[in-house]
């Protein structure tokens, strides 16, 4: 009887030993793994992910709405290569769905935080960091009114212009009440297409001295109007 009691005693032991020793290792492994790869941030930190965010070679904007826009390159007045929604499933995660992209499925965005900064790996892209705004680029400094001998011209930024041309200008026929259209950049030149088929389009240089653009028509240089406040 002694001898059993004894023998299930030591067996209760070796269980118990055994049991210690295996959670000891889980706790090693977890406190391996703890160190190998840290937590990179808080997951109650407050961020906003409906930005600019840019790897220098693409641009990609998530909008407020859960849409976004994917562009190659920097400049989003160029047509974007994917158009989808995006959501949000955790602090680390979100997702892009292309709108109409069949051979592309929807992809599981990573955040990351680097020296305090937020990264979004986006598929096999380098990794894009948060701009606080779009890039300026040559569109945003053309937007705006011009005015010259050749006339009147009010560049939109949602790329629609309206040209009153004056009386002396040769390159077309003066249109009554103005002209209206889409506007383009390619190269140095801004191209004014016209609604109206009867009309041919326009091409302006746009020269740049120092900073300062002028647009240089058959008519002669176009330069910025100034606001009210520019004038004083």
């Amino acid at each position: 009887m002694r001898t059993a009691t004894l023998l299930v005693s030591m067996l209760v032991a070796a269980a118990a030993g055994c049991a210690s020793s295996e959670r000891a290792e889980q706790e090693r492994k977890e406190q391996e793994l703890l160190n190998a790869v840290p937590l990179e941030f808080d997951p109650t930190d407050q961020y906003e992910l409906a930005a600019w965010w840019t790897n220098g070679d693409q641009l990609l904007n998530l909008d407020v709405s859960g849409s976004y826009k994917l562009y190659e390159g920097t400049n989003r007045y160029r047509s974007p290569v994917e158009r989808g929604r995006w959501w949000q499933q955790s602090y680390a995660t979100l997702w892009l769905e292309p709108y109409a992209e069949p051979s592309r499925k929807t992809t599981r965005i990573v955040l990351r935080k680097v020296a305090g900064d937020l990264r979004l790996d986006v598929r096999d892209l380098n990794p894009m960091s948060e701009l606080s705004g779009p890039p300026v680029v040559i569109e945003d400094r053309l937007t705006g009114g011009w005015t010259g001998p050749a006339g009147r011209l009010q560049l939109g930024g949602n790329l629609r212009y309206r040209f009153q041309r004056s009386a002396i200008e040769p390159s077309g026929p003066a249109v009554l009440g103005g002209e209206d259209g889409a506007w383009r950049v390619e190269a140095n030149l801004l191209i004014l297409e016209p609604d109206s088929a009867t009309l041919a389009p326009t091409l302006m240089r746009i020269l740049d001295t120092d900073g300062t653009i002028n647009l240089e028509t058959s008519g002669g240089r176009l330069a910025r109007m100034q606001s009210p406040l520019e004038q004083g």
